[in-house]
């Protein structure tokens, strides 16, 4: 490869924070507000135009269960649910039976978007949009500066603290962290919302998809859809699957956008042609919806089988009852695993129901995300939320999904703040407990842990 020296040069540093967060989605906002309340200086990155990553520029609507999975109490609460009732509040959300583990919430995305502006609006937090985190300056195990570029040109921005919620762990990745991908990456999704789909069921537009004489292009897809509420006439729409794309790889991403959009106009084309002509295709995401990339390596790795079997860690932070959830590489199976020790493997139109283990008479009620799992190794001042936590590949099928990655930046929002409050050098040293009980004065449910 044919290299050039790029000239060095001085960076302007434009203002000095508290806490940098990286990545603007509900993950990376929720800790941005979280920390915020604490009285923190606050700045809050992000690539798109506005803030909620893949719950509205991706345009995925749908958020899972916040109860255990028997449905009898709730685990989940803080900003995930402020936020939710606020829209249902405008007629923007719909709650569904609270023994719906697969969509308890169903929202409009654009309507969250313009409610998380107002949300980072009124907790004093500097938004930088349209922005990428291009590096970041370190010493000592703390990073100092975190290099942006944007319309403006390339500038730095210093901090005591910084949480990684790009996914993709971005920050980390420039300051050359050692991280892994799993062998199986789970493939993406591109979704899109249709007008002219209202009275249509689920079941009938899976089989009108990929029944007989569905495009070969098709075959290996998976197909769901919901509600927009607040428009009647449209629904979100999930049936597209782009396999063996490493969306942390730029040329990959670039295919990656550009099949999904391939495999959408083949959809929409085929309801079209078995429904009606007049459906149309009324909005595209800003992006890709990426299940799976990089992964820091951390203090813990959480794995499938802390998940399944429901270990109660010391130093949890996050509940979820989302179940284990692969995504098969190259065909259109998927294995889903829960608490219950029940399994069900969806291949080509066809459900079939067994076990993962034998029948007990107790099972988990709820998993756990411990806080060393966000905590990247040679790290003091860096945390990280979301899916780049470090889980194997069973676990990460679970925890990915967005009601248990919000969590997990409140989490880190709230302990930058302890750490700031209490001056400790290293989030190793933070007492968990102390955290923890932040964490529920604030709204979060973590009651039912072995220390409480």
């Amino acid at each position: 490869m044919t290299t050039i020296s790029e000239p060095s040069r001085e960076l302007p540093v434009i203002d000095a924070y508290d806490l940098i967060v990286i990545g603007g989605s509900c993950t990376g906002a929720f800790a941005a507000i979280r920390a915020a309340r604490r009285g923190l200086k606050v700045a809050l990155i992000e690539n798109f135009g506005f803030f909620g990553g893949t719950s509205t520029a991706r345009l995925v609507n749908v958020w899972h269960s916040t109860w255990d999975f028997n449905a009898e109490t709730q685990i989940i609460g803080g900003l995930s649910l402020e936020l939710l009732e606020t829209l249902k509040s405008r007629g923007q959300a719909i709650q569904h039976e609270v023994n719906n583990r697969n969509a308890e919430w169903i929202f409009n995305s654009a309507e969250m978007a313009l409610e998380l502006d107002r949300m980072i609006g009124e907790h004093s937090i500097t938004p930088y949009l349209h922005t990428k985190v291009v590096s970041g300056i370190s010493s000592d195990s703390r990073v100092k500066y975190v290099v942006i570029e944007d319309k403006s040109g390339r500038r730095a921005i210093q901090c005591k603290y910084a949480i990684d919620a790009s996914g993709d762990a971005d920050l980390l990745h420039r300051l050359g962290h050692e991280l892994h991908i799993h062998d199986h990456i789970q493939p993406a999704t591109t979704a899109a919302i249709v007008d002219g789909l209202a009275s249509s069921s689920h079941k009938n537009m899976g089989e009108v998809l990929f029944g007989d004489g569905a495009p070969d292009e098709l075959k290996k897809n998976f197909f769901w859809a919901a509600p927009v509420p607040g428009c009647s006439s449209l629904k979100s729409i999930f049936g597209t699957r782009v396999h063996n794309l490493n969306a942390s790889n730029a040329e990959d991403l670039t295919q990656g956008e550009i099949e999904g959009r391939k495999q959408l106009r083949l959809i929409v084309d085929r309801l079209r042609e078995k429904l009606s002509p007049k459906i149309g295709l009324a909005a595209l995401p800003a992006g890709i919806g990426i299940r799976d990339t990089r992964h820091i390596r951390s203090r813990y790795q959480l794995t499938e089988t802390d998940v399944l079997e429901g270990v109660e860690f010391d130093d949890a932070i996050a509940h979820g009852t989302y179940r284990v959830d692969i995504h098969a590489q190259n065909s259109s199976g998927i294995t889903f695993k829960y608490l219950d020790g029940t399994q069900e493997i969806h291949l080509d139109g066809e459900v079939t129901h067994g076990r993962w283990r034998d029948e007990r008479a107790q099972d988990p009620k709820f998993y756990s995300i411990p806080f060393r799992s966000l905590q990247p190794k040679g790290w003091d001042n860096i945390l990280v939320a979301g899916r780049c936590l470090d889980a194997d590949e069973g676990a990460f099928g679970a925890v990915r999904v967005m009601i248990t990655c919000n969590q997990m930046g409140e989490a880190a929002g709230e302990a930058v703040a302890l750490a700031h409050q209490t001056e400790q050098n290293s989030f190793q040293d933070l007492n968990v407990h102390a955290l923890k009980q932040q964490m529920n004065d604030g709204g979060s449910l973590l009651q039912g842990l072995s220390d409480q």
